[in-house]
């Protein structure tokens, strides 16, 4: 029987699950809806999925994660079944089934040091299926050590707004442990830090297969605690974090608030660092501005590498965009890449999650999208509206701000302090409010583009290289979108 509380705590878990996986509310809301809990028989679960073209599409491909979060509902051990869904002169569904495994069988600390592998139905031909009696152990090395092989660096997009936390993590690969400890990576939600963890784990697993790298999110680094305390193993659970080669700790921002848990990950940072062993952390927040972190922890985050994320640029979003939607087979038109990039300006997982959206709308109708199309799938990931920035709107608050005359964003004056403040003008009407490049030049008294397109270049760098200057133009933005 299911219990109605965990039924419902379990569809929370799920469409939590499928945000976190990049895909927009609205997909998220149908994956929770249409996997619907049947049975709860001692320590299996069953469900069923009740969309055939779901399941094709999502289901089936993300069992595993599905499995996870019943895992986190009803215990390490329970057994998780999904019967998939069919018409009703259909075969009778067979059920995709992961095999369970526990929290003991992950870190089985006195017999190795690396976690087991997971195990997934086989037949005599090693060929994945469902509903075998027998089970045959698969390798999956990236899945052994927490990483998800398509995040690499080949797959991140490099950019301004990302350019010092890329560095780091190339300085992580190329020297491990040698240069900077820990390499702390900051910035908002969505913004790639995730990504940057699994590829530095990735390139660091491809040039040295036998080392130890474990990567997990920090509410699991909680979660294995307190099951070492459960079970009094807080030797063997210290001493499996204490002897990676690699520590790669996602949102560690979540350790605030639990003061025993801050405590033992305090003594495994002073190990791995005194054995010279590479950490690397990311958060949502700066070290300082986490609240109720141990003061101690906090110094040590601080003596490493700080490296932060800003929000992706017009042009970084496009990028994103037209790479993504290469890699997924989407065929986006210029006109409705920018309108994307207009409207989600902050999080590039909501961006992937509106591609996977859009093709899923694609997938379905056979046809290429349509403006349609995309502001149907936009309305689930951001509110939209209309933009009451214009370039004028811009051009003054730019000028307020490097206290100069409006006018003397349309002259042709070389003076340096001129120069900046009119590109920086020409950046932000970009970005902004999506004009295209002759809109801008004729709103700055030029008769080409070319003008505009070298003013993009110029803030690009200036973005990159001079901290500065890449602080009080991302003051001026926020200042705008504010306005917005």
């Amino acid at each position: 029987m299911i219990v109605q509380e965990k039924a419902d705590e379990f569809s929370q878990k799920l469409r939590d699950k499928v945000l976190s996986l990049g895909f927009p509310s609205n997909t998220a809301d149908t994956i929770a809806k249409i996997i619907v809990l049947k049975t709860f028989d001692g320590d299996t679960v069953t469900a069923h999925c009740a969309d055939s073209f779901y399941k094709d599409v999502f289901v089936n491909s993300k069992l595993h994660e599905i499995c996870n979060v019943a895992k986190e509902v009803w215990g390490p051990s329970v057994k998780f079944i999904l019967t998939q869904g069919v018409s009703a002169n259909s075969k009778p569904p067979k059920s995709l089934a992961v095999e369970s495994y526990s929290e003991s069988s992950i870190f089985n600390f006195q017999e190795q040091n690396k976690p087991d592998s997971i195990k997934i139905k086989q037949n005599s031909h090693n060929k994945t299926h469902v509903g075998s009696s027998s089970s045959v152990e698969v390798r999956q090395p990236q899945a052994e050590h927490g990483l998800q092989p398509e995040f690499t660096f080949s797959t991140f997009v490099k950019g301004p707004s990302n350019s010092i936390a890329f560095s780091a993590c190339e300085s992580v690969v190329l020297q491990p442990g040698r240069l900077s400890n820990p390499v702390f990576i900051y910035g908002g939600s969505g913004l790639g830090k995730t990504h940057l963890l699994h590829a530095v784990g990735n390139e660091l697993l491809r040039k040295n297969p036998s080392w130890n790298v474990l990567y997990l999110s920090s509410s699991d680094f909680v979660s294995h605690f307190v099951t070492s305390i459960r079970h009094n193993a807080g030797n063997a659970f210290r001493d499996r974090f204490s002897n990676c080669d690699i520590l790669l700790i996602d949102d560690v921002q979540f350790l605030e608030n639990k003061d025993a848990t801050q405590i033992e990950f305090f003594h495994i940072f002073n190990v791995l660092c005194s054995r010279k062993k590479q950490i690397v952390l990311t958060s949502d927040k700066y070290p300082k501005d986490i609240p109720t972190l141990e003061e101690r922890l906090r110094s040590r985050f601080l003596q490493g590498l700080l490296a932060d994320i800003e929000p992706p640029s017009f042009e970084e979003r496009i990028a994103i965009i037209n790479a993504t939607a290469s890699d997924i087979s989407l065929k986006l038109s210029a006109g409705l890449t920018e309108l994307i990039a207009t409207h989600v300006k902050t999080n590039i997982r909501e961006l992937k999650g509106t591609l996977n959206n859009l093709l899923i709308r694609q997938t379905v109708s056979g046809k290429t999208s349509s403006q349609d199309d995309v502001a149907a799938v936009l309305r689930g990931v951001v509110k939209l509206q209309r933009s009451t920035l214009d370039i004028p709107t811009i051009q003054k608050s730019v000028a307020t701000f490097y206290n100069i005359k409006v006018s003397d964003l349309s002259s042709t004056s070389k003076v340096q302090k001129l120069v900046i403040p009119r590109h920086v003008a020409m950046f932000l009407s970009r970005e902004l409010t999506g004009a295209n490049l002759m809109e801008i030049a004729s709103a700055f008294g030029r008769k080409d583009h070319t003008t505009v397109l070298n003013a993009l270049e110029n803030v690009k760098k200036l973005l990159e290289k001079d901290a500065s200057q890449r602080s009080m133009i991302n003051d001026l933005r926020r200042r705008l979108e504010q306005m917005n």
